[in-house]
């Protein structure tokens, strides 16, 4: 039992000592000049490296309240493929008032999504797509 202990305690010492690591290498980074993309930019990478987490990405609430834009992750469509591959078996799809047709685009051909809806959208539009991924996710895990 207690060795159960011993260990429970031991990786959260780790894990604080991964985040107190981290939040000294983000406040290096806040104290040399950069724009706010480089820096958020630089931020994702170091989450991954430094704090040792599987993935970040850093969201910015749109002007009207309803969305949240990403303004950097960790590596791009990249980011997606990690959650694919720890997530099989999810139905993917974006609903997004801003479209970066080159990023979606990419996404789609690399099977990172299922389908890309943009706003302004009719009220049943989104939950029409939520049922219909449900009933392509049924039907996949008959297979």
């Amino acid at each position: 039992m207690a060795s159960q202990l011993d260990t429970t305690v031991e990786a959260r010492v780790e894990r604080l000592g991964r985040y107190c690591a981290l939040l000294s290498a983000i406040d290096r980074e806040i104290i040399r000049p950069r724009s706010r993309d480089a820096l958020f930019a630089r931020v994702c990478p170091l989450a991954v490296d430094v704090g040792a987490m599987r993935m970040a990405w850093i969201g910015q609430v749109s002007a009207d309240g309803l969305g949240i834009a990403p303004v950097a992750d960790t590596e791009g469509t990249e980011f997606r493929e990690k959650v694919n591959k720890l997530h099989v078996e999810t139905i993917r799809n974006v609903l997004s008032g801003h479209t970066d047709l080159e990023t979606v685009a990419d996404a789609i051909n690399r099977g990172a999504i299922c389908r890309f809806l943009t706003k302004p959208w009719e009220d049943e539009m989104p939950h029409n797509q939520i049922h219909e991924a449900f009933r392509v996710a049924r039907g996949l895990a008959r297979l």
